[in-house]
């Protein structure tokens, strides 16, 4: 399990949750929500480590898990970060999938363009 803030929008709110996948547990959140969302931390625990960084970040609190962005969001929360993986979003020339493209895919090239048809 994981414990996850994923943020929507480039200054929007940011949602603590936890998931065992948290990169599926985006793209759930993702069919509902209007704004692009982003994996913006992850840290190592559960259900239990999940609600003490939520009542750390109470004054911070939106409803339910959305909290508002903050650089406090940033900091220290006392729990072992892992390390999110870049998304298409976050690097170009990157799959959907987080790996790179493979180098064979070349850009495609433009048709020529007839020759005039001259009248008779």
């Amino acid at each position: 399990m994981s414990v996850y803030f994923i943020r929507a929008g480039r200054g929007g709110p940011v949602k603590i949750g936890h998931a065992k996948e948290p990169r599926s547990r985006l793209i759930e959140l993702q069919v509902a929500h209007y704004e692009a969302l982003q994996l913006y931390r992850m840290f190592e625990g559960g259900r239990p480590e999940e609600q003490a960084v939520q009542r750390r970040f109470l004054h911070l609190r939106i409803r339910g898990d959305w909290f508002r962005f903050s650089t406090e969001l940033l900091g220290d929360v006392g729990l072992k970060e892992i390390e999110v993986p870049p998304t298409r979003r976050m690097l170009r020339g990157v799959a959907h999938n987080g790996y790179p493209r493979p180098e064979g895919r070349q850009k495609r090239q433009p048709r020529p363009v007839p020759a005039e048809v001259s009248a008779p």
